[in-house]
């Protein structure tokens, strides 16, 4: 017998066993028949499939059929959505197999074409699933109610499916994200499996954008939805909870007093976990809790490091400091979001610190205000300061800060003078890198010139968004576009304005001159600020990076540049590289490359250096004012007072300064003041001292100036002495490498700071 004849046969036996109801007898002769299932016989074979839950096959076979019916489309849909549930959430799958259909839910038409559904409970009326039996309306409807939340990533809790139209919209809504958020977390909750069953044969949500695939939609379906919900919640503390809802059927107002109960029922955990931690933290002794921040600790001292995966950097700088403080002894917990569908939640951050009753907790960029109720007030807590961000440049945050809120930043005097926080609580700390593997010997046969920086938006763009930020205020808009101009004109001239104190010098000078002044005392230097931050901050580079653009054109050299925006730059596209990741790939672009730049308009230790030559890199960079200020006057003070940390303010070197070398001083003070602008000069030097940043009597780093220019011309010597002698470059970086690790290690920082941190606890009494 042939194979044809074979398969015939099965397909007769297939028919008449289904036609008698023999399911056995059919599943054998369609397994027989294999993948040659005839035209005729594929919707009855599709069929066999679905009864026995296997859905990728009755999708398979509904999908050979040509022109098919809208029965036919609807138990291919059902078959799609049960297949990717099934792969996906096997356990609602399984849940929705065992529910059957009774037929208590059913398809129908809307008076617009629209399916819908219609539910017939036992003994009861027919009721249509779509509000006024009006899809689209009841659709649109929804969506408006819904759209702020979604637009702002809010948790979104849809309580009753209704027709199944909303769930599919929701799920295709992308709202431009937030940079520190995905998109909303949705919690589809369904009271019966069969109404989901039903919209699920209406709706496709297959596919990585649909609601079946994305772990942001969290379903709970069935009767028992409550429980489920309960137990998730109270177990996994990460699941946010919704935060705006719709009612979706009659089942809705139930389901919204349901979820209160949950809501209930987790506010109870963390009512009863608070008061045992306050306590704890409350009777915790001084001197012991001083002493583990000590050199010979009695026991591990404990750190609970805080961070978010929907940062960029400082989630890997909070994992570089959790690797430090091993290091060093500390037993260190990293608490951030296991998912992007997760979130820390206070009920969570509340059990891990009655499991690990931690001795401190470290957080980069946020106080613990930002965490009301949750904390208990004797827990130290330590803000490391990376980004002089809105939430803590303000006096309202600085009034927060209490005996056991530590900030760490080396710009402590300028907190405290402009922002009002406790000079005692500021604690010196700036930028530092962590000791990577490198290779044992390496060449660097990269590209001549390296920038990695995504300051490649254009001025005008700038310039646009800054007068944004005035929009209620004409006279200032005015005020800014005349401020941005200036700036734009001389640096066409090929000046440059290297500090914010250079920035705000022309900022008075435009108020002069346009008779327009901003009186208001924050608004004034948050627009002197952004100026800087925003504008300046790019023209500074973008000149710089024109400098070696020439050169390297002229000589034939190679310039690299990676970061995003510079493929859409005027002048600069044609040295785009796309991204390259934090980590191994840019510690080794650090060290392929000949010439890597540092080029910002701030004190020389920015990040990118330090990471940079920590990885083995050779830099030239670009002088700054604030290079040179901060180490002539630190050379002053030393000479003048030794390391005496009580002079730690410019009354303080005038009262101690023999009345002979005041005009010295005063020269020196004079010669200082752009540094005038972070704060007291000599309380910011003498932080920076404190922080490593500079030392007295001794450059910033090894042969520093050696590797500095400030002009196209100093920029092209720099090229010539260095771009053909990688010997001459490898022993500079080599020696600033060594440098830096010693100093500006995360290990040596917060070795220092800690120690720091238990010498202010067990001084408290006498604060």
């Amino acid at each position: 017998m042939s194979q044809s004849t074979s398969q015939q046969d099965a397909a007769a036996v297939f028919t008449a066993a289904m036609q008698r109801g023999d399911l056995v007898r059919a599943d054998e002769a369609l397994a027989a028949m294999g993948k040659a299932v005839p035209p005729a016989l594929l919707e009855p074979a599709a069929d066999l499939h679905m009864h026995h839950a296997r859905w990728t096959d009755a999708g398979r076979l509904l999908g050979r059929i040509v022109d098919q019916t809208p029965e036919q489309q609807l138990k291919r849909t059902l078959s799609r959505n049960m297949a990717e549930l099934t792969e996906h959430r096997p356990e609602l799958a399984a849940r929705l197999n065992e529910a059957g259909n009774d037929g208590g839910y059913q398809i129908t038409a809307a008076p617009s074409g629209k399916l819908t559904i219609m539910h017939t409970p036992p003994g009861s009326r027919s009721t249509v699933l779509s509000p006024m039996n009006n899809p689209e309306a009841a659709l649109a409807e929804s969506m408006r109610r819904l759209a702020e939340g979604l637009n702002t990533q809010k948790t979104i809790g849809i309580y009753g499916l209704g027709d199944g139209y909303l769930l599919r919209a929701v799920a295709d809504h992308d709202p431009q994200p937030l940079p520190s958020r995905p998109r909303s977390v949705v919690h589809v909750v369904v009271e019966d499996p069969q109404h989901l069953t039903a919209a699920l044969a209406i709706h496709d949500y297959t596919g990585p954008a649909g609601p079946i695939q994305q772990p942001r939609f969290f379903w709970w379906v069935g009767s028992d939805w409550e429980k489920q919900v309960h137990q998730a919640m109270c177990d996994e503390s990460m699941i946010p909870f919704p935060q705006v809802c719709t009612m979706q059927g009659q089942a809705g107002d139930a389901i919204e007093q349901g979820m209160r109960r949950v809501g209930q029922a987790v506010s109870a955990i963390s009512l009863q976990l608070q008061p045992r931690l306050d306590a704890y933290y409350e009777q915790l002794d001084r001197g012991e809790l001083a002493a583990v921040f000590g050199e010979n600790p009695p026991r591990a001292p404990r750190a609970l490091v805080i961070t978010s995966r929907f940062t960029t950097v400082l989630q890997y700088s909070a994992r570089d400091s959790v690797d430090a403080l091993r290091r060093l002894g500390w037993q260190v917990e990293l608490l951030i979001e296991v998912g992007e569908h997760l979130q820390i939640t206070g009920t969570k951050i509340q059990r891990l610190l009655d499991e690990m009753r931690p001795d401190m907790i470290f957080v980069i960029d946020h106080l613990r205000t930002e965490y009301p109720r949750v904390f208990p007030a004797k827990l130290p807590w330590v803000c490391w300061v990376q980004d002089h961000l809105p939430n803590l440049t303000n006096r309202a945050a600085g009034a927060t800060v209490t005996q056991r809120d530590f900030v760490l930043t080396p710009f402590g005097p300028l907190y405290a003078s402009r922002h009002g926080y406790p000079i005692r609580q500021c604690v010196a700390l700036g930028k530092l890198t962590r000791i990577p593997q490198r290779p044992a010997s390496w060449t660097s046969d990269g590209d001549d010139f390296a920038f990695v920086s995504h300051a490649s938006d254009q001025p005008d763009a700038i310039v646009s968004e800054l007068v944004k930020t005035a929009e209620n205020d004409p006279q200032a808009q005015m005020l800014i576009r005349c401020c941005a101009q200036r700036m734009i004109d001389l640096y066409g001239r090929g000046q440059s304005l290297g500090t914010p104190h250079d920035v705000r010098l022309l900022f008075e000078d435009t108020e002069r001159e346009t008779g327009i002044s901003i009186h208001h005392p924050e608004h004034r230097p948050y627009v002197i600020d952004m100026l800087f931050t925003r504008l300046n901050n790019v023209l500074y580079r973008q000149q710089a990076l024109g400098w070696f653009a020439d050169a390297a054109d002229e000589r034939g050299l190679s310039l690299a540049l990676y970061g995003d925006g510079w493929d859409q730059h005027p002048r600069f596209a044609r040295y785009a590289r796309g991204r390259i990741e934090y980590g191994a790939d840019l510690e080794d672009l650090a060290r392929r490359t000949k010439i890597n730049l540092q080029i910002v308009p701030f004190f020389c230790l920015h990040q990118r250096l330090l990471d940079g030559l920590a990885a083995g890199g050779f830099f030239l960079v670009r002088a700054n004012t604030y290079d040179t200020i901060a180490q002539r006057l630190i050379n002053f003070v030393d000479a003048h007072f030794g390391d005496d940390d009580a002079i730690d303010s410019v009354e303080a070197a005038r009262q101690a300064i023999d009345r002979s070398q005041r005009e010295m001083l005063d020269a020196e003070l004079k010669a200082a003041e752009p540094l005038a602008e972070r704060g007291d000069v000599i309380g910011i030097i003498q932080s920076w001292r404190r922080a490593g940043w500079i030392i007295p009597q001794q450059a910033v780093l090894p042969h520093f100036d050696d590797v500095t220019f400030d002009s196209a011309q100093s920029a092209r010597q720099c090229i010539e002495r260095f771009i053909d002698d990688e010997q001459a470059r490898q022993a500079i970086a080599e020696a600033q490498r060594q440098n830096i690790e010693s100093r500006l290690s995360y290990t040596a920082g917060l070795e220092r700071v800690t120690r720091q941190i238990g010498q202010l606890i067990a001084d408290e009494q006498q604060a």
